[in-house]
């Protein structure tokens, strides 16, 4: 699967954003999480409060939720779910991600971040061959 972690801040607080193309199932999904920081754990130093779980969402792409759902309806769908969290993506995110799904990625981790100049900055953390 196709994985792009953004990062942003959303109301102040440091947010993670998984979105991607799962190859095996055909379709995009999404997760969006805040990000807690701990004090007391270095393996993990953050708590997660999940804001949106496509997994959860009974009108997702989901195969169980939605088989006929395309998947620009999908990702459409989804950038809808971010945009009532006062979260956007930038266009190059979203057409890496038609991309992802042209392509049929797998196995591929892009991390995206914003810094505090509105610049954003992408590392490929692995790529599908």
């Amino acid at each position: 699967m196709s994985q792009h972690l953004v990062y942003v801040s959303r109301n102040n607080q440091p947010c993670e954003i998984l979105i991607g193309w799962d190859k095996p199932l055909q379709l995009f999904f999404l997760d969006v999480k805040v990000l807690t920081p701990r004090k007391t754990c270095v393996e993990d130093p953050f708590n997660y409060v999940y804001l949106y779980s496509s997994l959860e969402d009974p009108n997702s792409n989901s195969p169980f939720n939605n088989p006929g759902m395309d998947a620009a309806q999908a990702l459409e769908y989804y950038t809808d779910r971010l945009k009532q969290l006062d979260i956007t993506l930038p266009d190059y995110i979203l057409n890496q991600l038609l991309e992802d799904k042209k392509n049929n990625a797998g196995n591929s981790t892009m991390i995206h971040e914003q810094s505090s100049d509105g610049q954003w900055k992408t590392t490929c953390e692995s790529d599908d061959p």
